[in-house]
């Protein structure tokens, strides 16, 4: 499976400026003449990006490359600087799109798309002022973590996030927390912390990437864009929970979660920090569960009371450390599914 594209830039001056925003972003580039193209001589590349000043004179070989080809024109010259900044920025979007089904050149997890197989639910924990400190209590009383994945949204600023990821990490020993910026896969057991500086995109197999787009949402990360998005996600998202939240953020997302016959739960406003997120969801009684932390831990504990799993051998906690095996029930391993090679878009 080819896990990054590999870009050639054909340009037609000793140095090209968006080859190295190209490259910055995390892309393997090779920067090759125009006289590079010609058969027998051309690398074998994922895409070709031709940044040239003169387009008909590499046309005939362009026309003989199977591979993408992003030709690229009406560029403004490098000293009209927003305008080529913003040129520059359309490229890099392009390509995004081009290759988000495959891969996105930030780090990636450990995780595979094998442990999805094993994953008896995705559940989102959404909330704003006063989560942290009520998804805390809620683990607490977990006795130990089903094989479900958990996706993590709070409005929090980007810099306070790791820090959240490591105090949630120290919360309950059965549950490993990191940070979706990048590649990754919902995993049992696992929780995946929606990142504040970029959106979420969700693939068919359990695959989580992260986009270079901004929420743009008044608080970020904006939780009704991220509903609409993971209602996709196959198999379904299973429920979403409410916390504590100081706007309404989430009400029309879980309006749609709810349609879909997605089960959404609320903290009970009494016990929140910030009493509006619930609030607004009971007012038009989308929630099936209602309750305290640690009430709504032991409705999930109930819920799952005949889950087991065995976590494969080779999904760790950070440093090593092996996971704690709740109750066994192997699962076969045809049930888990292959990867599908990956594939970029043709010309046209």
């Amino acid at each position: 499976m080819t896990t990054q594209p590999f870009i050639g830039v054909v340009c037609d001056a000793s140095f090209s400026v968006l080859a190295g925003r190209i490259k910055n972003a995390g892309y393997r580039i090779a920067r090759v003449s125009p006289a590079m193209l010609k058969p027998g001589m051309r690398p074998a590349v994922d895409i070709w990006v031709v940044d040239c000043d003169d387009m008909d004179a590499v046309a005939d070989d362009l026309a003989e490359i199977d591979a993408p080809v992003l030709a690229l024109s009406n560029r403004p010259g490098v000293d009209e600087r927003m305008a080529y900044r913003t040129w520059c920025a359309r490229i890099l979007k392009t390509l995004e799109k081009w290759t988000a089904d495959a891969w996105h050149p930030r780090r990636e997890s450990a995780s595979t798309p094998d442990h999805y197989a094993a994953v008896e639910g995705v559940w989102l924990l959404a909330g704003s002022v006063g989560m942290d400190t009520a998804v805390r209590d809620f683990l607490e009383a977990l006795p130990e973590v089903p094989p479900v994945a958990f996706l993590y949204a709070q409005h929090i600023p980007e810099g306070e996030q790791l820090a959240l990821v490591n105090r949630l990490n120290k919360v309950n020993r059965h549950l490993h927390t990191v940070l979706a910026v990048g590649r990754h896969w919902f995993n049992p057991c696992q929780m995946l912390v929606v990142p504040t500086s970029c959106r979420l995109q969700f693939g068919h197999q359990g695959e989580v990437f992260s986009l270079r787009d901004a929420w743009g949402g008044r608080v970020d990360p904006h939780i009704d864009q991220l509903m609409m998005s993971v209602a996709g996600l196959q198999p379904r998202l299973t429920g979403a929970i409410m916390f504590s939240g100081a706007s309404t953020d989430g009400l029309q997302g879980a309006q749609a979660l709810h349609g879909l016959g997605c089960e959404v739960w609320a903290q009970d406003p009494n016990t929140a920090t910030e009493p509006a997120m619930p609030q607004a969801i009971n007012r038009l009684r989308l929630a099936s569960k209602v309750g305290s932390p640690e009430q709504l831990a032991n409705y999930f504990t109930e819920r799952y009371a005949d889950s087991a799993i065995d976590l494969p051998e080779d999904f760790s906690r950070a440093r090593g450390r092996a996971r704690p095996v709740p109750r066994s029930r192997r699962k076969d391993a045809e049930s888990v599914p292959s990867v599908p090679d990956v594939r970029f878009p043709g010309r046209g």
